[in-house]
């Protein structure tokens, strides 16, 4: 979302839900549990001058969601990787 609060500052934010890659295969590996997290983002823009815009924003990662475990398979052995990643504020 965009919005516009007066002449010089602005509003905006979005949410990108996580999504999953499925399997990633290649030279004989097959790789799953590899996702892309959620992130909500908000931020503002304020015109100080014609010439001169200050902005800010926030982005919160959730890798805690997505990446927990990954499976790594070669050969008939399957190997769980364990990531168990925290949140990120960015």
């Amino acid at each position: 979302f965009v919005y516009r609060l007066n002449d010089t500052v602005n509003i905006g934010g979005s949410y990108l839900h996580k999504g999953g890659l499925g399997s990633l295969t290649g030279q004989g590996a097959r790789v799953t549990g590899f996702d892309m997290p959620a992130v909500a983002s908000i931020g503002t823009a304020v015109r100080v001058t014609e010439k001169l815009m200050l902005t800010a924003d926030y982005n919160r990662i959730f890798w805690s969601e997505s990446m927990r475990t990954i499976n790594v398979s070669q050969n008939g052995i399957t190997m769980p990787l364990r990531q168990n990643w925290d949140d990120q504020d960015v």
